[in-house]
């Protein structure tokens, strides 16, 4: 069974713009926040599966994807994963449209679309 796990980006204009690793979710979806305030914020969803580093990929993440033995890499964000098909060498995993991974261990998470915008160019 795959681990529910949410993270959150405060993303309102306070000095503590920050990623929320810990988030706890009322019913509807707010963020409950550590002084017990609720927010509405990006939630971003465990995928159930690391990288190659052992790093969690969550939504909303960018991932270096190397893909040949040539050194073929590209650059995708993480959106809407889900697990295609449990295979015996590892799970197939769709990030977006077109790109289905079978091995998480050609993946790099090298960002998020939060806190690395620049990596979207």
């Amino acid at each position: 069974m795959r681990e529910i796990k949410f993270r959150a980006w405060n993303k309102l204009d306070r000095p503590d713009n920050q990623m929320y690793h810990r988030v706890n979710l009322t019913p509807d979806a707010k963020v409950v926040m550590p002084d017990g305030e609720e927010w509405e914020l990006p939630l971003m969803q465990y995928t159930g599966i690391k990288d190659k580093n052992g790093v969690k990929i969550f939504e909303g993440d960018v991932l270096k994807w190397t893909f040949n033995n040539l050194g073929g890499s590209r650059i995708i964000v993480v959106k809407e994963p889900k697990i295609l098909r449990e295979e015996f060498e590892g799970s197939i995993f769709t990030v977006g449209v077109g790109y289905n991974i079978k091995y998480p261990e050609q993946c790099e998470v090298i960002g998020n679309i939060y806190e690395n915008p620049e990596l979207l160019d």
